[in-house]
């Protein structure tokens, strides 16, 4: 399981640093994106029960060469607050259960995608899969205590491009691994109706607004 998720992490590695020989759009841009949702979970990024509702700002590197193919880098600026709630882990002792919090440390979200982008006159969208993980301040001072997991995401996006500048609406959905990644999609897509139905009642969507700039 470790080998194959450092086998996909250094593709996309390879595919993003390598884009730049073929591209024909490079973008930068920074985005909004509102935090609060109606998930159950407790602690979790969509979540209004444990931390404030907010919109955290974030940043945005994309590229778009052999016609098609699209690479992006998304960072979003995490307050500590989300920090310590979203790296926050369960542990059991003498038989019980307890909830210890992350650092309360700023931190980064940083979601690594590849995927398609389809440019029809003004009008873009893409869709994406790949990883993400959190960065925290000074997290080598961390490391006997924090661990920077690489969970999965899939995003999905439309927009309008005008000259060298546009405007996306984003959203993104995260997995707390690959592997479970594939297997929802596998089974949202499959022939089961029922069970693809229960699956798309699970996905949270997080949306984000971003400006981009065309170089």
């Amino acid at each position: 399981m470790i080998r194959k998720r450092g086998l996909i992490i250094a593709a996309l590695f390879i595919f993003v640093l390598a884009s730049p020989l073929f591209a024909n759009s490079w973008e930068l841009g920074i985005s909004l994106t509102p935090t609060a949702g109606n998930n159950d979970s407790e602690y979790d990024i969509t979540s209004g029960d444990s931390i404030a509702e907010k919109i955290v700002p974030g940043f945005h590197v994309g590229y778009r060469f052999l016609g098609i193919l699209y690479a992006s880098w998304e960072a979003l600026v995490l307050p500590p607050e989300y920090v310590t709630d979203m790296t926050a882990t369960f542990y059991e002792t003498g038989g019980e259960i307890y909830y210890q919090p992350g650092p309360f440390r700023p931190g980064f979200l940083n979601l690594w995608d590849v995927g398609i982008k389809l440019v029809l006159g003004p009008v873009v969208a893409h869709t994406e899969l790949g990883v993400n993980s959190i960065y925290v301040y000074k997290q080598a001072d961390l490391e006997e205590r924090f661990e920077s997991k690489f969970g999965a995401n899939w995003r999905i996006g439309l927009g309008l491009k005008l000259d060298r500048w546009g405007v996306n609406l984003d959203a993104t959905t995260i997995f707390p691994s690959w592997d479970s990644m594939i297997d929802d999609l596998n089974i949202l897509f499959g022939d089961d109706s029922a069970a693809s139905d229960q699956i798309a009642d699970k996905i949270r969507w997080i949306p984000s607004l971003t400006l981009i700039l065309y170089l």
